[in-house]
């Protein structure tokens, strides 16, 4: 039997902003939850690189040059590939970061950064770092500071605001970094159907990633570098790969979002993860049939509570309007606001919500 390595992996429950999934942590030595993943014998020719970086450093009279690290192959984290010029900074449990963050656990990961739940020793408070890749831009530092004017706005409360900000600079480049409160985990996961009663769905406020977030105004971005996941991509996108994104864009996408709170999520049934119809074409129902069958059909089933008459003629009257193929025609995010089912029953449940908060 294989010697289990000094570190497993674990799944964790704490979130930031929108990484929606569970992550992976490293637990130390002696973790009673034993060695089952895939073995990769994986070796490091100059694992000095890496090791220097951490609280587990060699000793000085070690040589490194002659000390090799072995891992497991873990689904669903980064690829050690991209721990390279460029890339991603090594980091381990219980690194020390600007003299100040100790690194506690992992909270997740994306293309363009790790992120990792620490504990601010200035403030007594945790906070979770997010350290992009090597020569990255401070994008979504900028959006979020945007975003966070000097007096309170409706729903303010609900975007996550900067801590802090700092550069690393390591073996793979210099990257930037900042810290904000973590989010915890994602109500999605505490429902067993991932059914909410209706005044509850209406409610939930959803923190993203502004990773790849820009100005239409002032950085032009065209269709065939939209980066929203396919689902939820508009139809300019893929049409009209030449032309400019705007905001119109982003109200398709909010549709979906919008419908996707309230959907029962059937679509593996129908595609594959590259959204090929898994049995020939697939035609779709009627906006209202798919309503009925997708949403109020289940809700009805758990118990969670349906829309009545007229919540579903507001509710259905702003999904065609904001899933209009042509994006001249879409709402704007104001319109949207400003609509029967946001007016009525959307923004009074949210009122409420802030309140309880």
């Amino acid at each position: 039997m294989a010697r289990c390595p000094r570190r497993v992996a674990t799944p964790i429950h704490f979130r930031f902003s929108s990484l929606f999934f569970p992550q992976w942590s490293i637990l130390p030595p002696g973790s009673p939850r034993g060695c089952h993943l895939r073995k990769l014998n994986l070796r490091l020719s100059q694992p000095s690189l890496t090791s220097s970086y951490s609280s587990t450093a060699l000793s000085r009279n070690e040589d490194t040059r002659t000390r090799h690290y072995e891992y497991n192959w873990i689904d669903g984290t980064e690829s050690l590939e991209n721990y390279k010029p460029g890339g991603y900074h090594p980091i381990t449990i219980g690194d020390m970061l600007q003299g100040r963050y100790h690194i506690v656990d992992k909270l997740g990961f994306g293309g363009y950064s790790t992120v990792w739940l620490a504990h601010d020793t200035r403030l007594e408070q945790y906070v979770a770092v997010k350290v992009c890749i090597a020569d990255s831009t401070f994008r979504e530092a900028n959006i979020l500071r945007a975003l966070s004017p000097p007096s309170p706005y409706p729903g303010s409360n609900f975007i996550p605001a900067l801590l802090d900000g700092f550069e690393l600079n390591g073996p793979n480049g210099n990257h930037s970094c900042y810290t904000m409160t973590p989010a915890r985990c994602n109500l999605k996961e505490v429902s067993f159907s991932h059914l909410f009663p209706v005044e509850v769905a209406r409610a939930l406020i959803l923190l993203s990633d502004f990773g790849e977030t820009f100005n239409p105004d002032l950085e032009p971005r065209l269709g065939k570098d939209c980066h929203t996941p396919l689902a939820a991509r508009p139809p300019d996108a893929w049409f009209e790969i030449q032309t400019s994104l705007s905001y119109s864009a982003d109200i398709w996408s909010l549709a979906t979002a919008i419908w996707e709170i309230y959907r029962w999520g059937k679509r593996d049934l129908y595609f594959d993860d590259d959204g090929v119809p898994k049995d020939g074409r697939y035609v779709w129902s009627s906006i209202d049939g798919a309503f009925e069958e997708g949403v109020q059909k289940y809700r009805r089933k758990f118990g969670m509570g349906e829309f009545d008459g007229e919540e579903t003629a507001a509710f259905l009257d702003l999904m065609r309007r904001m899933l209009t193929f042509r994006p001249e025609e879409r709402p704007t995010a104001r319109e949207v606001l400003q609509s029967r089912w946001m007016v009525e029953w959307v923004l009074p449940d949210f009122e409420r919500s802030s309140q309880m908060g």
